[in-house]
């Protein structure tokens, strides 16, 4: 499912992240042409290890540290969760998303297409819902 993702990435090039709206319990990120909207659980790591995530209590704090980074790759989040997307930064940051169920999911909005993510009690599905 994640190949759809990583195709129409492809296809834009990278995303370099311009804005940042933190509005508990949505994260927006977004750029010139693009959106990433997440309502659903997810954290920013190293790669490792966890920097923050969506429940912690300094979150506003951190998210504005995401402008000026640019999205350059997706990849499956886990084994365990397919359809779970974790989008790759400059700096080497990610943003691992955790979609929980289909009443929280994520919405991915690029030039002449977007991306719906659902969690485990929507089908764990991945969804293009606009676009070739």
């Amino acid at each position: 499912m994640i190949d759809l993702l990583k195709i129409a990435l492809e296809e834009v090039g990278p995303l370099t992240i311009e804005r940042v709206n933190w509005f508990d319990p949505t994260l927006t990120v977004s750029g010139a042409g693009w959106s990433l909207a997440l309502t659903c659980p997810w954290q920013i790591t190293d790669g490792r290890s966890r920097l923050y995530s969506w429940d912690d209590p300094d979150v506003a704090n951190q998210v504005p540290s995401l402008v000026g980074h640019v999205i350059s790759e997706v990849r499956e989040h886990s084994q365990d969760a397919p359809y779970d997307p974790a989008f790759v930064m400059s700096g080497g940051l990610v943003l691992e998303i955790s979609a929980d169920s289909d009443l929280d999911p994520w919405v991915l909005l690029l030039p002449g297409r977007t991306f719906v993510g659902l969690g485990p009690e929507g089908g764990g599905s991945l969804k293009p819902l606009i676009g070739p």
